[in-house]
């Protein structure tokens, strides 16, 4: 599988966004402009050397279908690309919906399902004053990344004895999880019950 940095993966999703073509105009308009234009100019030539833009006459440039099948392939389970996109970046529901072009819900779906099954790892964490559930990928996650570039889609699965691999880490996730619900949840001592729960963190973590 071909890998994108993260840079590299703003500059792909924008021309997915601009139905697979786009041009420096909407580089300009976009928060890619903050690269300067050498810098620009560079990953577009990277880009198209490995094949995942090409250049049209008129000097826009498209997204191949190599760079289309990375995470915007709809044959690929959705599962799958959320591990691919996680291995780029962090992020939460929100943002791996805007850049997959899937349901909120079924992204939500989707990344609890490879929590449950210990690929990728949920953290609370505090934006702009609102508390979001970031996701990551684990270990375990890549290696299931890895197998299913080998296998295919038969490979998205947790390797054999995953479930047991770690007990203590996930209560500790469970305890983030709660913390996330309850902080959520604005009731009055919500504060006092936050506390607790990161003592019993804590206790975890260093237990």
């Amino acid at each position: 599988m071909v890998k994108l940095g993260a840079v590299e993966l703003e500059i792909i999703q924008l021309g997915i966004a601009k139905k697979g073509r786009f041009d420096e105009n909407d580089i300009e308009k976009s928060s890619l402009k903050r690269l300067g234009v050498g810098r620009t100019l560079d990953l577009l030539a990277s880009l198209k050397d490995r094949k995942l833009v090409s250049l049209n006459g008129d000097g826009s440039f498209s997204v191949t279908d190599l760079a289309r099948h990375i995470l915007w392939d709809e044959k690929v389970p959705a599962g799958a690309r959320i591990l691919r996109l996680l291995e780029i970046r962090p992020g939460g529901a929100d943002g791996i919906s805007e850049v997959l072009g899937m349901q909120p819900e079924t992204v939500f779906e989707e990344v609890e399902k490879l929590r449950r099954d210990r690929l990728v790892l949920m953290s609370p964490l505090r934006q702009e004053g609102k508390l979001v559930r970031v996701y990551e990928i684990l270990p375990e996650g890549i290696e299931a990344a890895r197998r299913i570039e080998a296998e295919g889609v038969r490979g998205a699965g947790p390797a054999e004895g995953a479930a047991a691999t770690n007990p203590k880490s996930e209560l500790m996730e469970l305890v983030d999880e709660i913390i996330a619900d309850v902080e959520e949840s604005g009731h009055a001592g919500s504060g006092h019950a936050v506390r607790k729960l990161n003592r019993l963190r804590e206790k975890l973590g260093g237990g």
